[in-house]
C-alpha cells in the first residue's frame, strides 16, 4: 500500500473548503416555499393513507355487520 502514496494524484495544497453560498448575492436561496409545499404534501398524503384506512375498515364494519 506505500507505493500508493506516490502515485497519488491528489493535491492537498489545492482542496477547498465548501462555503455555502451567500443569501446576498443570491435572494432566491431564502424563499420559503419549496418547504411549504413539500410540508403540504406531506400532511396531504397522511390524511389519504387515513382516509383509506378507514374507508377499509368502514367497508369491513358493514360487510361484518350485514352477514349477522
Amino acid at each position: 500500500m506505500a507505493g500508493n502514496n506516490v502515485m497519488d494524484p491528489r493535491r492537498p495544497n489545492r482542496v477547498l473548503r465548501y462555503k455555502p453560498p451567500s443569501t446576498e448575492n443570491n435572494p432566491t436561496l431564502e424563499d420559503p416555499t419549496p418547504d411549504y409545499m413539500n410540508l403540504l404534501g406531506m400532511i396531504f398524503s397522511m390524511c389519504g393513507l387515513m382516509l383509506k384506512v378507514s374507508i377499509a375498515m368502514l367497508g369491513l364494519l358493514t360487510s361484518g355487520h350485514a352477514e349477522h
